[in-house]
């Protein structure tokens, strides 16, 4: 049987906090532009005629 030492165990909360603190931070290193994409890609995707409006249409009429 394995088991972690004590610091073993604290390693990978310690990881997590590191990377949630980077994460929380990166929206701050973007610049307008790249904050403003998702929302403009999301736009264009939900256009008539985009391959994710085909996909609906087609379960709508299927189902």
């Amino acid at each position: 049987m394995l088991s972690l030492t004590e610091a073993g165990q604290r390693t990978p909360e310690r990881d997590m906090t590191a990377r949630d603190a980077r994460l929380a931070g990166a929206p701050g290193a973007l610049g307008e532009t790249e904050r403003g994409l998702p929302a403009r890609a999301a736009t264009v995707l939900e256009r008539p005629g985009s391959p994710e409006s085909e996909r609906e249409s087609a379960s709508d009429s299927a189902g």
